[in-house]
């Protein structure tokens, strides 16, 4: 089995930041820290994480998504990470997640569109149409109850 790098990276809050998936165990380097440190996530086999977001108003939480529905989040400032589970289809996959404030998005595909105002407390789903064009892969918390989105 080969060792798979995973870069997940938040674009303002996580540019130290680096997560690496060696035999399904997930390394992080801090930039504080002169090494790596293991962390513990409790992830299926093939799952593949793609978006870590930090909650700017609380600095020592932050959520890790991915594929098959995964979302695990982190109160401690990344020690430790939990599942967490968001009611909807087992066939969605997560890929991007950002904050701004205590309001974050998640999208994914199929088109899934999920909005917080509360820190990620609660989630709730954005309708959208089956009919828009392309898959969703990225999310910007921009403002209040506002976020831009890139369609491939």
């Amino acid at each position: 089995m080969k060792a798979k790098e995973n870069v997940a990276g938040d674009r303002e809050n996580k540019k130290n930041r680096l997560s690496l998936k060696l035999y399904y165990s997930y390394f992080l380097f801090k930039s504080s820290l002169s090494e790596w440190e293991r962390v513990s996530l409790p992830i299926d086999p093939g799952v593949v994480l793609l978006d870590i977001a930090y909650v700017p108003d609380e600095p020592s939480g932050g959520f890790l998504l991915g594929t098959r529905q995964t979302l695990l989040e982190t109160k401690d400032g990344e020690n430790t990470w939990a599942p967490r589970s968001i009611p909807s289809s087992e066939e969605e996959d997560f890929n991007s997640i950002s904050f701004k404030g205590k309001e974050g998005w998640i999208i994914g595909k199929p088109a899934i569109l999920l909005y917080t105002a509360d820190a990620g407390e609660s989630w709730d789903r954005i309708p959208l149409s089956s009919q828009l064009p392309g898959d969703m892969v990225f999310i910007e918390a921009t403002r209040d109850k506002s976020a831009e989105m890139v369609y491939l």
